[in-house]
C-alpha cells in the first residue's frame, strides 16, 4: 500500500495528523520514551510518517538500514495501528468487546452495546467521555461528532 493514497483517503475524513495518544511506559523508561505519540503528524505536510520511511528502508535492505529498527519508530508504528483501531467505529467495538474501552468517569469497562448507540448517535443530548487502554498505549476520546449519513467522527 502507497501511505500517499492513504494520506489522500483518509486525512480529509479521520483528521489523522491531528490525532494523538498517550504511551504508557515504565518509570525506568520514561526518560527515553516520549509521552504523547502523534504517529501521522507528517500527514498535515504532504509528507509520509518516518517510521513509515524507515519501515520501507528497513523491508527492502534490513542490512544497511538495520538502525532504523529502533524504539522510537517501533512505537509510532504500532501507535498507529491503535489509532487506526480507536477512530474506525469497527476497530472500537471490538476493542470494546475485549473489554478495553471505559466510561472516563469510571473504572468501568463501557457496555457494548452503549457504544454502539453513541456510534449510530442514539444518545440524546448526552456527549460520552470514552478511553481506550491497552499495556502499552491509551487514548481517549474527547467528544462526538456527527459528520453527514449519521456517521460518527471521534475527537481524541
Amino acid at each position: 500500500m502507497k501511505i500517499s493514497l492513504a494520506r489522500e483517503s483518509f486525512e480529509p475524513i479521520y483528521k489523522l495528523s491531528s490525532r494523538g495518544l498517550l504511551v504508557k511506559s515504565p518509570r525506568y523508561l520514561r526518560r527515553f520514551l516520549v509521552d504523547r505519540l502523534r504517529p501521522f503528524s507528517e500527514f498535515r505536510h504532504g509528507k509520509s510518517p518516518s517510521w513509515w520511511k524507515a519501515y520501507n528502508k528497513i523491508k527492502h535492505d534490513w542490512l544497511t538500514n538495520i538502525a532504523e529498527a529502533n524504539i522510537t519508530n517501533t512505537l509510532n508504528a504500532l501507535a498507529s495501528a491503535f489509532l487506526l483501531n480507536v477512530i474506525h467505529e469497527p476497530g472500537l467495538i471490538s476493542l470494546a468487546d475485549a473489554g478495553l474501552v471505559r466510561d472516563s468517569f469510571s473504572e468501568e469497562k463501557s457496555d457494548v452495546k452503549l457504544i454502539k448507540r453513541i456510534i449510530d448517535g442514539n444518545t440524546g443530548p448526552n456527549i460520552f467521555r470514552l478511553w481506550v487502554e491497552t499495556p502499552i498505549f491509551l487514548w481517549f476520546c474527547s467528544s462526538v461528532h456527527f459528520k453527514p449519513k449519521n456517521q460518527t467522527q471521534f475527537k481524541s
